[in-house]
């Protein structure tokens, strides 16, 4: 599943994210892996290597990354090669304090992806 949030309110987008991680831990309480990523900071190849990563138990994998727009030529490779949106045990959000237009401004073409594939909200 992918999931894509962005808009200058980032107290919202982070109450809400919050909100999905409870959501999802009271549904799988056994297998539930929660992953962070800030792509100005973080190296990309670990959200890769999350992703790729194959568990031997029935978990659920919730991957967080904040400023996708960052590295936005490696998020796209990300979601072409895996095919995040039909995946059942991945949830991959992504997170960016821009409005539209910004975003439109700073990598069109990803943007244009995310709005095509995943589940979108504004804020």
């Amino acid at each position: 599943m992918l999931i894509f949030l962005y808009g200058q309110n980032s107290y919202s987008s982070i109450e809400y994210i919050n909100e999905l991680v409870t959501r999802y831990q009271k549904k799988y309480p056994s297998g539930f892996n929660l992953h962070k990523f800030d792509l100005e900071e973080d190296n990309p190849d670990e959200i890769r290597n999350v992703v790729k990563g194959v568990s031997f138990f029935d978990d659920v994998k919730f991957v967080i990354i904040k400023n996708p727009l960052a590295k936005a030529a490696i998020i796209e490779k990300i979601l072409k090669e895996n095919d995040i949106a039909k995946e059942k045990d991945t949830v991959l959000l992504l997170y960016q304090n821009s409005s539209e237009k910004d975003l439109k401004e700073k990598n069109d073409k990803l943007f244009n992806l995310l709005k095509k594939e995943s589940q979108l909200k504004e804020f």
